[in-house]
């Protein structure tokens, strides 16, 4: 009895840490307020999506699933009316990849299109009226977090 309790002692032990490498899936939104995203992968390279509950300092990320293949396009629904963070990784080599951060506030009703190109270079478009419109958007540092829970990003200077 006491040698059944402690091995499973030592792997509820071994197993806790993990928790919070657990990667969660993007939700989007079902209510409220929403604007209409498309992700445009123009890199040539699997990209993957992340967005974030905390975009300030990129806190608890959750993974667009499966990643954006080369050429191809996902749309989704985002919250609109406050700062979205949103990090686009793309694996270029084994031992290299490029990351692209950065946070804007998406307008209730609006599409945009997100560009992502092959230097790491995001480009948001406002599409919801032609011609579209260039959207600003605020490029952040992207940092390696000790687990899903971030921060994963910091603002620059």
């Amino acid at each position: 009895m006491i040698k059944h309790f402690g091995r499973i002692a030592a792997m509820s032990a071994l197993a806790l840490p993990l928790w919070g490498c657990l990667v969660m899936p993007y939700e989007p939104p079902t209510s409220g307020a929403m604007a209409d995203i498309r992700i445009d992968n123009q890199s040539g390279r699997y990209v993957a999506v992340s967005f974030y509950d905390d975009s300030v300092e990129c806190r608890e990320r959750h993974n667009l699933m499966p990643v954006v293949g080369s050429g191809q396009v996902r749309d989704l629904k985002m919250v609109a009316g406050t700062e979205a963070t949103i990090t686009l990784s793309q694996d270029t080599s084994l031992n290299s990849g490029c990351i692209g951060t950065f946070s804007f506030t998406p307008i209730e009703n609006h599409r945009y299109q997100i560009a992502f190109s092959r230097t790491c270079v995001a480009t948001i478009l406002d599409v919801t009226a032609q011609p579209a419109v260039p959207v600003n958007y605020e490029d952040r540092i992207w940092k390696r977090a000790f687990d899903e829970h971030g921060p994963f990003c910091e603002r620059r200077g």
